[in-house]
C-alpha cells in the first residue's frame, strides 16, 4: 500500500502474511477488553511509524459483525466510552476505504503514541 504507516520491513512482513493467507480473521482474535457493542483487539500488524517504542496499537471491531451500516452505530456507544476511558492521549481513526485492507469488517483504529496502557504489547514482544 503506498504511504504505509508501517515501516518497510513491517509492511513487507504483513503483504507476505497476506498474500499467503495467514492474516487471522479479526473475529478469532481474543479480547483485551469489552465495551458496549465492541471490543478492543490487539493489531498483529501495527503502524509502526507512528508510534513510539513505548506506545502501541490495537482495533475497536464490533461484538457481532452484521456490516458496516449497522455496525457503525451499534459501535458508537462503545467508542464514546472508549474515548472518555483513555484521554488525552489515545487516538482513534478508520482508515478511508480506499487503504482498508480488511474492508469486510468494520474496524476502527487505536493509537497510543507513547503508552500501552493494556500491557499487551509489552508483555508479548
Amino acid at each position: 500500500m503506498p504511504h504505509s504507516l508501517r515501516l518497510v520491513k513491517d509492511e513487507a512482513f504483513y503483504r507476505k502474511q497476506k498474500e499467503e493467507g495467514k492474516l487471522q480473521n479479526l473475529c478469532a482474535v481474543t479480547s483485551i477488553k469489552e465495551f458496549p457493542g465492541c471490543r478492543i483487539i490487539p493489531n498483529a500488524f501495527p503502524y509502526t511509524k507512528v508510534i513510539s517504542s513505548t506506545g502501541s496499537h490495537y482495533m475497536v471491531i464490533p461484538k457481532k459483525p452484521r456490516g458496516w451500516k449497522i455496525d457503525r452505530l451499534v459501535m458508537w456507544w462503545g467508542i464514546q466510552r472508549i474515548e472518555k476511558e483513555y484521554q488525552p492521549d489515545l487516538h482513534i481513526f478508520k482508515n478511508p476505504t480506499y487503504r482498508q485492507s480488511i474492508p469486510s469488517i468494520c474496524h476502527y483504529h487505536l493509537i497510543f503514541f507513547e503508552r500501552d496502557p493494556f500491557g499487551y504489547f509489552v508483555n508479548n514482544s
